[in-house]
């Protein structure tokens, strides 16, 4: 692909950006065929997807499972209109066939 040709692109794509207009209209005005117009937006579009990606992180507080185990603080689950409180040490299987039940399934 000609750098040139990309560049032309780019800066079709970046002058239909702030022109405020929609896809169709810019086309027209400028006498671009569309589907040269969207293939190169699509081009683009995830050629710079692909090497602009960034590794974003967060933190988290991650609490002892002392303390975890102290809260004691109940999950509620809500099925349909039913709220289900789950704590720690909860029968797995029981909750499934519950669940189940509730939504029949």
């Amino acid at each position: 692909m000609s750098t040139s040709l990309e560049q032309q692109w780019k800066d079709r794509l970046e002058a239909y950006a702030s022109s405020g207009l929609t896809k169709t209209a810019f086309c027209r005005k400028h006498a671009i065929p569309y589907h040269q117009f969207y293939y190169w937006m699509q081009k683009l579009q995830s050629a710079s997807s692909l090497t602009t990606s960034t590794v974003q992180w967060m933190t988290v507080d991650v609490s002892s499972s002392k303390e975890i185990e102290s809260s004691q603080t109940p999950l509620r689950l809500q099925v349909g209109n039913v709220t289900i409180e789950v704590v720690e040490g909860f029968n797995e299987r029981l909750l499934r066939q519950v669940v189940k039940v509730l939504t029949n399934e």
